[in-house]
């Protein structure tokens, strides 16, 4: 944490320098302004160019924590990937997707306010999913997390320069701090680490986009204190996390009403 604060902060001043460098250099090059003056220009840019640049700086550094999840391999049996297409039509399928985007909220506010934090009507949102298969839990969860994360749209790029442009505009699009969230925005998405919770990597998550945790059948005695954790961080996310508990028993599923609402249940047929 310390040492990403640090990365942000300096990232952030450089940024913030670079911009008013580029609002300045017409000035420069066209008006004969004499230094001082220019100086002083230069110096009214770089405090007005701060506080977008603590914005998007911290934004295009962001990365995937791969300390609080990991990307699902294939289900047993598979060799390859899951697709949305195999599931897309089950009702549990559209139930889901609808309850990852309901209370996302706008998202982005306005353009002439950097500083103000996203809004997001429900922060956290906790499901359960269940079914006497456990491969066919997996395989359903894994092509949602990839459906939300748009992974087939990156897998479809012929090239890794295609790949690359792909990237840098979606991390473009996440730096316009004005722009409202769109239901085709990608996620992150994957499984919860075993030791998130143990190794303190909750308590210092702060979602870089809207975010998919996936709680396996095998780390379902977790959920309550995975629950609480992500409660108590929640006030500070930006952006939406949405709980997902995998269940291939009947035994009911702690009750969360008190501190996330009600806890949604779909059977997978």
């Amino acid at each position: 944490m310390p040492s990403s604060f640090l990365r942000d902060r300096i990232a952030s001043l450089g940024l913030a320098i670079v911009l008013a460098c580029l609002l300045c250099l017409p000035a420069a090059l066209l008006s004969g302004w004499p230094p001082a003056l220019l100086a002083r220009l230069w110096m009214l840019c770089a405090v007005l160019c701060v506080l977008p640049a603590r914005r998007i700086a911290p934004t295009f550094l962001a990365r995937f924590d791969s300390s609080v999840l990991y990307v699902a391999p294939p289900a047993m049996g598979d060799s390859v990937d899951a697709q949305p297409e195999q599931f897309s039509p089950l009702a549990s399928w559209q139930s889901l997707v609808r309850w990852c985007h309901n209370g996302a909220g706008p998202g982005g506010g306005r353009f002439w306010q950097p500083w103000l934090r996203f809004q997001v009507r429900r922060p956290l949102a906790v499901a359960v999913l269940r079914s006497d298969d456990s491969v066919a839990l997996q395989r359903f969860s894994q092509a949602l997390c990839r459906y939300l994360d748009a992974s087939p749209a990156l897998e479809a790029c012929d090239s890794t320069w295609a790949g690359l442009k792909l990237r840098l505009a979606v991390k473009g699009r996440e730096c316009l701090w004005w722009r409202a969230r769109q239901e085709d925005d990608p996620w992150d998405c994957g499984l919860l680490q075993p030791d998130a919770l143990r190794s303190g990597a909750l308590d210092q998550f702060r979602p870089r986009r809207a975010t998919l945790l996936v709680l396996s059948e095998h780390n379902a005695s977790q959920f309550t204190p995975v629950v609480r954790r992500l409660h108590e961080r929640c006030h500070v996310f930006e952006h939406p996390v949405r709980l997902l508990l995998l269940s291939t028993s009947n035994a009911p599923v702690p009750d969360t009403l008190a501190v996330t609402g009600p806890t949604l249940t779909v059977e997978l047929a």
